[in-house]
């Protein structure tokens, strides 16, 4: 039933939508955020940036709410949108750390949240727009977890929330439509190498890998544990790296290198020409190819895993140097045969 007062709700409708299409000065970076390959709220997070609807203290205290308006993590400043993530002495050691190592603004510098995404979405690397979206999201999470549950988070777990949040697809239409390839050997000369990562928050790693033939007999394995702050993609990356270095010592020619790590895989499967942006582990073991006749990557669920896993969390309690060794130590078994 038409009535004057549906009508003009109809009316005003029309206006505000036929405004809001005219003078959205964000339509790119809209379009960009829904096509990141981070989960659902992650890009959700990234909406709400963008719209400037994050409730910070600052946000808050405009609205009139009774809230202290200093930023929770350092104290020192006022926390808005642009001081939680991305000013604040705490969130900038952690963007500085992350494997996009983005450098802090100067003190000069003045860059709003939507400059600063239309920066980020300039740069030709899908793997940093979701990693910069997706740890954007982290910095936020852990913020809310500070100020609600007073649990207080390190950097490298921040990082790890973050690299969760990441969608595990690629970008490639070709790669999306396989999806993550896990591959046998077949041939009698093709090595697999497993490895693996174990993580002692902010102290050390312990890294495992171990070296199998076509019909799973271990050949050799090598681990080690390494002191320092590491993601687990870090953490994944060195120990393939070692995995590789065991091979070439060794002479072995055919190479199929297998993680559970899907973040690591995809950026392995890539190849991009210029690889910079990607840290110099990563660079490493592409320049290792020529050392090989084939060497192919390949994706393993984590119980695929669990030789490689065992050895490294042996090699992070057992504080080891790097070794090798023909086959694997008997205290693996014994240390984690539950």
């Amino acid at each position: 039933m038409y009535s004057v007062k549906s009508g003009y709700r109809l009316a005003v409708e029309i206006q505000n939508r036929d405004a809001a299409s005219s003078s959205n000065p964000y339509g790119h970076l809209w379009s960009w955020i829904w096509a990141l390959d981070v989960i659902p709220k992650v890009k959700m997070f990234m909406w709400k940036c963008l719209a400037n609807a994050l409730p910070t203290a600052q946000a808050l205290r405009r609205k009139n709410v009774n809230v202290d308006v200093l930023c929770r993590r350092c104290g020192v400043a006022e926390e808005s949108m642009e001081h939680a993530l991305r000013d604040c002495s705490w969130v900038r050691v952690l963007w500085a750390v992350s494997p996009i190592r983005i450098q802090p603004l100067g003190p000069e510098e003045v860059c709003s949240i939507p400059a600063w995404f239309e920066k980020i979405r300039s740069l030709p690397y899908r793997e940093v727009h979701g990693l910069f979206a997706s740890l954007a999201w982290a910095t936020w999470f852990t913020r809310n977890m500070l100020l609600f549950q007073q649990k207080e988070f390190s950097h490298i777990e921040c990082l790890t929330f973050a690299n969760r949040a990441l969608w595990q697809n690629p970008s490639s239409t070709q790669i999306q439509n396989q999806g993550a390839t896990r591959r046998f050997c077949c041939g009698d000369e093709e090595i697999k190498i497993n490895s693996d990562t174990a993580i002692k928050v902010g102290m050390k790693i312990g890294i495992g890998s171990v070296l199998t033939n076509r019909e799973g007999t271990i050949l050799g394995c090598r681990f080690g544990s390494k002191c320092g702050a590491f993601t687990v993609v870090e953490g994944e990356t060195l120990a393939m790296v070692e995995g590789l270095k065991l091979c070439r010592d060794r002479g072995m020619q055919d190479i199929i290198a297998e993680t559970d790590c899907q973040t690591l895989y995809w950026l392995l499967v890539r190849n991009e020409a210029d690889m910079s942006y990607l840290g110099d582990t990563l660079i490493q073991i592409h320049s290792m190819k020529r050392l090989f006749r084939s060497l192919v990557f390949s994706w393993t669920p984590r119980e695929g895993n669990s030789i490689a896993d065992r050895l490294a969390n042996f090699a992070l309690l057992s504080s080891s140097p790097f070794v090798s060794f023909g086959v694997l130590p008997y205290d693996v078994n014994i240390s984690f045969s539950s």
